[in-house]
This record gives C-alpha cells, sequence and structure tokens, in this order.
C-alpha cells in the first residue's frame, strides 16, 4: 500500500524496462477485479499479460466472465471494451459480455 490507502501497482511485465500506458491499464483492469470479483479472474488474467500475451488473457477472462454467468460492473465492461478495441481483440468476445452487465453489486447476477 501506498499513501492514501491505494494499492502500489506491480509490473506484470519485464521489469528492465519501463511499463507502457497499455499495460499500465492492463494491471489497473487486473487490479479492479481483484477487488470486486473471485480472485481467479484477476490471477489467470494477470499471468497471461506477464507472459506477454494480454490478447490470449482478454479473450480467456471474456469467456470465464461469461461461462460463470458473472455480473459485470459498467467500469470494468468498459475498460474490457476499450482494451479489447486498442489490442485489436475479435469484438464477439466483449461484445457478447455486455448483457451481463448490471449497475447492482459487482460480481452478481445481471440485471433482469
Amino acid at each position: 500500500m501506498v499513501a492514501g490507502g491505494r494499492r502500489k501497482r506491480q509490473k506484470l511485465s519485464d521489469s528492465r524496462r519501463p511499463m507502457s500506458p497499455t499495460e499500465d491499464r492492463l494491471c489497473g483492469l487486473a487490479e479492479m477485479l481483484r477487488s470486486g470479483y473471485d480472485p481467479q479472474y484477476a490471477t489467470t488474467f494477470a499471468s497471461f499479460v506477464a507472459a506477454g500475451e494480454p490478447v490470449v488473457g482478454l479473450e480467456l477472462l471474456c469467456d470465464q466472465l461469461l461461462d460463470d454467468e458473472v455480473g459485470i460492473a459498467p467500469a470494468i465492461f468498459q475498460e474490457i471494451e476499450a482494451l479489447s478495441r486498442l489490442m485489436g481483440l475479435e469484438q464477439r468476445y466483449w461484445e457478447r459480455l455486455r448483457g451481463r452487465v448490471r449497475n447492482g453489486r459487482a460480481g452478481g447476477p445481471p440485471d433482469p
């Protein structure tokens, strides 16, 4: 933790070079997942990012959230969508999550 109660971001890639803005956002998504969802989603996603396979990590994350019927907070969906577009992920992966977006508690079922 750092001042102000914020958790210091762990760098998931090669520590010998500066983190790119995209890597920073990928790490931020992992943190968002870790703080409001089953930690397996963040752990799996972060391991693919660290291995240099963020697109595979996003694909798998989308599949896991959909398969587990997880309700997704709008902010999480927006970041998944933005990163997916930025990295050229096929639209079918993140677009299927749109129906899982909810306004209530993160990690629960979607709003009816």
